[in-house]
């Protein structure tokens, strides 16, 4: 690893190598017990930085993360294709159920125009004595 100089407010020239090291090894340790837990910018500043100071593992880190990007584009991929698949459902029961309710208005409009003594029952009760009388139930 190259020796990593950095001036201080005074302009002396200050060697920060193990402290860069110390920095980056807790980063490294925090990337493996949180793994996928850095954003973009995180991940820019973690492979600058590596390859830089030209630490060992930079290859296995770029890989990782362009292994993240994949697998984050997967999951966006998947997402979208529910989210479509669902608003496709949703709409078909809501055409459904606009089926539905038209085929009672139109069945209790013929009972109310068949047989006057049901004009005082309720849409509800009509489509329930029509199921029944479907059913043979009634």
């Amino acid at each position: 690893m190259p020796t990593i100089i950095t001036r201080d407010t005074d302009g002396n020239e200050v060697d920060v190598t193990e402290a860069v090291q110390v920095i980056y090894d807790a980063m490294h340790a925090y990337m493996g017990m949180a793994s996928g837990s850095l954003d973009k910018e995180e991940w820019d500043a973690v492979l600058h930085l590596s390859e830089a100071a030209q630490f060992p593992d930079y290859a296995n880190l770029k890989r990782l993360r362009e292994l993240e990007e994949r697998q984050e584009a997967e999951r966006a991929e998947r997402r979208a294709k529910y989210e479509k698949e669902r608003s496709e459902a949703v709409e078909r029961g809501r055409l459904a159920a606009l089926r539905v309710i038209e085929e009672q208005a139109r069945v209790v409009a013929e009972m109310r125009a068949a047989e006057p003594g049901l004009a005082n029952y309720t849409d509800g009760s009509l489509w329930t004595l029509h199921l029944m009388r479907k059913n043979g139930t009634a």
